[in-house]
């Protein structure tokens, strides 16, 4: 029935995404990507390095073992300076030297468990996201050193954290729900368990809604940020881990927990396509027989880059 949808749907929106260059990038499954200001593309994985890329993929540099375990984030605070966290439970960061990054610092320690997500909130300060059940925000002091000033509680693992500097809004959410703080104070605004539980990925999608993507059942909530509320429920048939915004904000892809990429409009939440096996089908052992999507970037050519567990990015035009 999906597929027929898909098609009749077709009809109406010509939705051609297609596959124009596959790399494999990592030993291992790629957990985050990121890009610079300049275009230059940064990718962690679960073999513990970080890969530097020019916008052709080029490769700029390769920092091995820039971690004791999988790296499982990274945010650029600019061109030439990043921060990077990992299952070690250390934060490290990262400064360009002689056209090369170097480590800088590394907070061991940083929480008593995994970390899945850190984020610039300022120019120097961030904060991260552990399965501690924590938030910490970090607030620089001197000489390249940080101190946690703030912590912030879940009833269960945080897994995604989302800043809203416009509305003075971060949105956190993990395994118990979906949290909204005052970023001035970091008050609790409001918690919403409903939001969805096991919540692996937050994204934008204009002004006022939020998409969250996660939990079991594979529902994927669209959130209004005014009403703070649920506006639709897409009911997707697997656990969404990544999600982008592409063609001007006019529709969106997700991919997560199966091995297709499906692409929905943004006005209707209408899925008007469906790329099977997008990254190809392995062994794998956590999850079965598959590749997963762990998450999407849109790169400066208008260009997205998908990235899963096969160890392969891939390029994709719209």
């Amino acid at each position: 029935m999906e597929n027929l949808n898909v098609k009749k749907n077709k009809q109406v929106i010509n939705s051609n995404l297609r596959n124009i260059k596959t790399i494999n990038v990592h030993d291992e499954q790629i957990n985050y990507i990121t890009s610079f200001p300049s275009g230059n593309i940064i990718s962690a994985s679960n073999d513990k390095t970080i890969k530097i890329f020019d916008i052709y993929l080029n490769i700029l540099q390769i920092i091995n073992n820039a971690h004791e375990k999988e790296i499982t984030c990274i945010d650029i605070k600019d061109e030439n300076s990043f921060i990077s966290c990992s299952f070690d439970k250390n934060i490290k960061t990262w400064i360009k030297t002689d056209q090369k990054f170097k480590l800088n610092q590394i907070i061991f320690n940083a929480h008593n468990d995994l970390i899945y997500q850190v984020m610039y909130i300022s120019n120097n300060n961030f904060i991260s996201c552990s399965s501690n059940k924590t938030i910490k925000i970090w607030s620089y002091i001197n000489n390249n050193n940080y101190q946690n000033s703030t912590i912030l509680v879940h009833n269960d693992e945080v897994k995604s954290l989302l800043l809203l500097k416009d509305k003075n809004i971060l949105i956190s959410s993990g395994w118990d729900g979906t949290y909204f703080w005052n970023i001035y104070n970091f008050e609790l605004i409001i918690y919403k368990e409903a939001f969805c539980c096991k919540v692996n990925a937050l994204k934008r999608i204009d002004n006022d809604r939020i998409i969250v993507g996660g939990g079991n059942n594979g529902i994927i909530k669209i959130i209004s940020i005014t009403k703070k509320d649920i506006i639709f429920n897409i009911k997707n048939k697997f656990e969404c881990w990544g999600i982008c915004i592409i063609d001007n904000k006019k529709v969106f892809l997700i991919g997560g927990r199966s091995s297709n990429i499906k692409v929905y409009r943004n006005d209707n939440y209408i899925c008007i396509q469906i790329i099977e096996n997008a990254h190809g089908l392995i062994n794998n052992h956590n999850y079965g027989y598959g590749s997963y999507i762990y998450g999407f970037l849109e790169i400066k050519d208008g260009s997205i880059i998908s990235y899963s567990n096969a160890n392969t990015i891939k390029i994709w035009i719209f």
